[in-house]
């Protein structure tokens, strides 16, 4: 599972406005994580516990995630903001916004419940179990908490936050942080508010915009859906190589997906078991020749080609060039 890098960035920038080193939790890390690197960039949301040790040793402060929320900027979230914008009322904004979370993290699940008087926006977050993850739950619940204050002009006002943390800061500080009433060891982190907020028209509500926002949330959770599928298909690949090539027979079993099924779900993508696996052969070839001098016969049997001349033909086809002077263009050793 893997977060958006704004999440990451709004985290980082918490961090530096609060006067934290952040180069210092990156030699910690061994890993660059300064506001603005990489910005098409998922990162694994199972880097966090490691990230928040990190930090808190740096920091030498144990409550770190409620203390950076103040410094953090605004959650943007792009076209989950514009949706919540043009949404006709704000019931559909919110039920949106929970069935595109992931756009935000794979590992976020929201949901709303309703009762006569009020609601309740239910987050589970993480199934990473580790101490640290206290401070993703708080700077998540924070950051949800201020962006629909913000795309509804200030009507979204929390009437109680429930943690599923233990407490350890002074109660005071959590319901300063959150401008409301704050308890703790819920089973999952829930945002309470007035259930009438839910029934009220988006002043900014413009059909057109609405029916393209949500157009384009479709097509990046398709793109999202094509990574997961070709990155389980990826894995079953390079277990079978080198040397020897996964049969569509064998994928499909190794997925435990019928085989019907699984050309449809590539279909439905755009694209095909032999592109993937093509791709896949491709891209240990070029792992070895940018950084070995294996001979190219080696390359070839290692990547899952039957001899030399495939290796060549799909190289050709793919980079334009031949192996031999992709590795003299690109090779690193």
């Amino acid at each position: 599972m893997n977060d958006s890098p704004e999440l990451r960035d709004i985290v980082y920038t918490g961090l530096q406005r609060a006067g934290i080193d952040v180069s210092a939790v990156s030699q910690r890390l061994r890993y660059e994580v300064a506001p603005g690197v990489e910005l098409q960039t998922r990162f694994p949301h199972a880097q966090q516990p490691d990230f928040w040790l990190a930090v808190e040793s740096i920091a030498g402060d144990g409550d770190i995630g409620l203390h950076i929320c103040p410094y953090m900027p605004e959650l943007r979230a792009g076209v989950l903001a514009y949706v919540m914008l043009s949404c006709p009322t704000y019931a559909d904004g919110f039920d949106l916004f929970c069935r595109s979370s992931r756009l935000l993290s794979d590992a976020l699940q929201l949901s709303i419940r309703r009762s006569s008087r009020d609601a309740e926006l239910l987050l589970q977050s993480t199934d990473v179990s580790a101490p640290q993850m206290r401070h993703t739950e708080i700077c998540m619940t924070f950051a949800l908490v201020r962006f629909f204050r913000h795309v509804t002009d200030g009507a979204f006002k929390p009437t109680s936050v429930s943690l599923s943390c233990t407490q350890r800061a002074p109660l005071r500080h959590y319901e300063s942080v959150f401008d409301c009433k704050v308890s703790f060891g819920a089973e999952r982190s829930t945002i309470e508010f007035e259930r009438a907020l839910l029934d009220r028209m988006s002043p900014h509500h413009i059909a057109e915009l609405w029916k393209a926002h949500r157009k384009e949330i479709d097509k990046r959770l398709l793109k999202l859906h094509r990574a997961d599928l070709e990155e389980r298909v990826r894995q079953v690949l390079v277990a079978y190589l080198p040397h020897r090539r996964c049969s569509f027979d064998q994928l499909a079993a190794e997925l435990q997906i019928p085989n019907r099924t699984l050309r449809l779900r590539l279909d439905a993508l755009g694209t095909t078991f032999s592109d993937l696996q093509e791709g896949e052969c491709l891209r240990i070839a070029k792992r070895m020749l940018r950084r070995e001098r294996s001979r190219l016969e080696d390359v070839a049997e290692a990547a899952g080609y039957s001899e030399l001349s495939a290796l060549c033909r799909a190289f050709k086809r793919k980079t334009g060039l031949t192996p031999s002077e992709y590795r003299v263009t690109r090779g690193t050793y």
